[in-house]
């Protein structure tokens, strides 16, 4: 049985589950970064994909599953760290995994936030990257 589900999400689309509790900074996702991009190939992609081409290791990253389903929140409970999503605190068995889209170098920032968290701020705006 997989640690994770990609299932129906009330913030967008798709999201990523657990189907297990992770502890306080237990690693959650281990970030796929095979699938590459030049930098002037990222306007040739379609939207959908491009929005979420990131800046890694000076290397343009297309996220694949399950990382490509990932939803932000402006209460994430995991944060980045040397190619890996940590839990910030505890999650639940069945609970959305969530990252903070402003703090990683995300290419189709800014964006309407739909996190509905009681701190949501609106608007994603990276405080990283900007393109």
């Amino acid at each position: 049985m997989s640690d994770l589900l990609i299932k129906k999400s009330s913030i967008h689309g798709k999201g990523v589950f657990v189907n297990r509790t992770f502890k306080k900074d237990e690693v959650v996702i281990v970030w796929d970064t095979s699938h590459t991009v030049s930098k002037e190939d990222i306007s040739k992609l379609p939207e959908v994909i491009r929005k979420n081409v990131y800046l890694y290791n000076g290397n343009y990253i297309v996220p694949s599953s399950p990382g490509k389903y990932l939803n932000h929140s402006c209460d994430a409970n995991t944060y980045a760290r040397d190619g890996r999503d940590y839990a910030k605190r505890d999650i639940q068995k069945g609970e959305e995994i969530t990252i903070d889209m402003s703090s990683e170098p995300i290419l189709g920032l800014p964006m309407k936030c739909r996190c509905g968290s009681k701190n949501c701020k609106k608007v994603i705006r990276s405080n990283v990257f900007r393109c």
